[in-house]
């Protein structure tokens, strides 16, 4: 999953109720498309790097894009 930087709005994350250990990351673009992360290796850096993505992202629909893959 490729997302261009300039589309996210931003990044939430949130944690399965009954077990705690499972947390995840939310995505939500600029059109309201809302994507879902969960499994990575360092959670906690994994999030601060995305709210750091967020918040400087160009508002335009450059190149720059933060991806996931398997």
């Amino acid at each position: 999953v490729v997302i261009p930087l300039g589309k996210m709005k931003r990044a939430n994350e949130s944690e399965n109720a009954r077990k705690p250990k499972q947390k995840y990351v939310q995505i939500v673009t600029k059109d309201n498309f809302e994507f879902w992360f969960m499994g990575f290796l360092n959670h906690q850096k994994a999030f601060k790097y995305l709210q750091q993505a967020t918040s400087q992202a160009p508002s335009g629909g450059g190149i720059d894009a933060w991806m996931i893959s398997p």
